[in-house]
């Protein structure tokens, strides 16, 4: 405890010494000064040495070294303001306040009291001061000092949710990082940075940071930040190494960093429709199309915006974007995307594509509708097919995970715990194929039936697989994953679920050949084939959009 009081006190008395010199010889005669400078610097490094004990920080706190901390951020002197920032970052760094109960503690105190004597205006203000274009702030000292100044904020959030809830209610904060995402010109390590801040602040567990972006027009301003990547490829110039390659690889970065913002943004309803009339679901398509790094982040904000948003949706259908997306469905730029992407996004665009199908399957009525409907019709059936292929490769993984798990667990494993097992295999997938071939089928067209029986059945599967996997998810709706899936309205979700189980229970005698003649078909491959002409209402004419 005395070699705390004994830091605070030396900081504020050269503190108070620097500031009656500098009254006394005026800024015009800083030679007269510099020696208390240097002196003041070196007590406010002390200070920080206090990063290795955590646990102090409430002594540090009742000593009321605090405001003295902040008043240096605004220091006529950059350096000691920058080393100021530089001093705030290391005493709220994550690492060191969460290695004890006394650490995190102390952590705690420490943000709190920055909170509650005005801290996080004096942070903007020197993060303000430091970005001011033409500044006389030395330029690698102003970009250090601006990373210091987000490196507080971060630390912030990671302390505790109370903390991070505090600075998510002071909007200027979040206002201060888009701004910071805007800034035009090349794509340095701070932009890079303000991006991931941000989406740290919007990643939390309640709706408080998508809500808060929302009220400050934050979805139009993210996606004002990643429009200019919607024709170039970032990674492009990442592989050519160098200085280009630099500039690329945070240009990647900063982007993704983005697209998380945008993601963890449309968790909410009222987000969704702004990213909607904010011509997000345009935007996404270009991006889509362009093949660009940004293809798999692309696909899974649209998988969020079509979360029980049907204006998203239909804005989906109306900006020819069946085209984009049932080409991830098809797997047609796959073998691109691994080489490209690597294999975890090949996988996530192919993930994402069954989910936006399901959704849009799910959520469109009428000619829309009939339109996704029509994707299935065209090319012989091939989506039909690629539907079905689907199925057949999650079943097979899910099952080959489950058996696994309690193959492992000597066979002590609950349904609780195989049912999650199953889910990290894909099964969310395999439920998504599931409402799609229940829809499909509940259209009534004879070809897409015929065929999506001899597709299960190569497979070794059946009707009644989809109607077991439609059952489970019905039962597990009400979950937070699940729920989020159908959008919030887990009622109305549940009642169509049930009813696409009836519908292939009621139809499945009437409609299909027993199963030993499907799997006779199915090995026939010289044998007649299901009538291939497309039912009147299921042709879409939108050559554009044709997969």
């Amino acid at each position: 405890m005395r070699t705390v009081r004994r830091l605070v006190v030396g900081l504020e008395r050269t503190l108070k010494d620097n500031l009656a010199a500098r009254v006394k010889h005026g800024a015009s005669a800083p030679e007269k000064f510099v020696d208390s400078e240097v002196d003041l610097a070196e007590a406010l490094k002390r200070l920080g040495s206090l990063a290795a004990a955590p646990e102090l920080y409430t002594e540090l706190v009742r000593l009321g070294a605090v405001p003295t901390l902040l008043s240096l951020l605004a220091h006529d002197n950059g350096d000691i303001a920058a080393d100021a920032a530089d001093v705030l970052r290391e005493l709220t760094d994550g690492d060191a306040v969460q290695e004890s109960d006394e650490a995190l503690a102390g952590g705690a105190a420490l943000g709190d009291a920055l909170v509650r004597a005005d801290g996080l205006p004096s942070l903007l203000a020197a993060l303000q001061r430091f970005t001011a274009a033409g500044g006389d702030e030395d330029a690698d000292v102003a970009a250090a000092a601006v990373h210091s100044v987000l490196g507080v904020i971060e630390n912030l959030a990671d302390i505790s949710g109370d903390l991070r809830d505090a600075v998510l209610a002071h909007p200027p904060v979040l206002a201060a990082l888009l701004d910071r995402l805007a800034v035009k010109g090349p794509v340095d390590e701070n932009r890079v940075y303000a991006a991931e801040v941000l989406a740290i602040l919007l990643a939390g567990p309640a709706e408080k940071g998508p809500t808060a972006l929302g009220s400050i027009n934050g979805v139009d301003r993210l996606l004002r930040a990643i429009a200019p990547y919607r024709k170039k490829s970032a990674a492009a110039g990442a592989a050519s190494g160098g200085a280009v390659g630099v500039e690329a690889a945070l240009e990647e970065e900063f982007v993704e960093n983005c697209f998380d913002c945008i993601c963890s943004t449309l968790l909410v309803d009222a987000n969704r429709l702004n990213f909607v009339e904010n011509e997000g679901v345009e935007l996404m398509v270009m991006i889509i199309r362009a093949k660009s790094a940004a293809k798999t982040a692309a696909l899974k904000a649209l998988d969020f915006a079509l979360l029980g948003c049907k204006p998203a949706a239909e804005r989906l259908v109306d900006a020819s974007g069946l085209g984009a997306v049932f080409a991830a469905f098809a797997g047609r730029s796959a073998a691109a995307a691994r080489k490209k992407r690597g294999a975890d996004a090949a996988q996530e665009e192919e993930q994402r594509a069954v989910s936006l199908v399901s959704a849009l399957l799910t959520l469109l009525i009428g000619e829309r509708h009939d339109r996704v409907a029509a994707k299935f019709v065209e090319d012989g059936y091939a989506k039909v097919d690629r539907a079905t292929e689907l199925w057949n490769k999650y079943a097979a993984k899910t099952a080959a995970a489950a058996a696994a798990a309690a193959e492992e667990d000597g066979g002590a494993m609950d349904e609780e715990e195989r049912y999650v097992a199953r889910l990290d295999a894909g099964l969310f997938t395999l439920q998504q194929l599931a409402l799609i071939l229940g829809q499909l089928w509940a259209i009534g067209e004879a070809g897409i039936n015929e065929r999506m029986m001899r597709g299960l059945t190569l497979g070794g599967a059946s009707l009644a697989d989809v109607r077991t996997v439609l059952r489970e998810y019905s039962d597990n709706l009400g979950d937070s994953d699940q729920s989020s899936a159908a959008g919030g309205d887990v009622d109305k979700m549940k009642a169509k679920v049930q009813a696409l189980v009836q519908t292939l229970y009621a139809d499945a005698e009437q409609r299909t050949p027993t199963r030993e003649n499907e799997r006779e078909d199915a090995s026939q491959g010289d044998g007649e084939q299901p009538d291939e002409r497309p039912a009147e209402g299921l042709v879409d004419d939108d050559d554009e959009e044709a997969a």
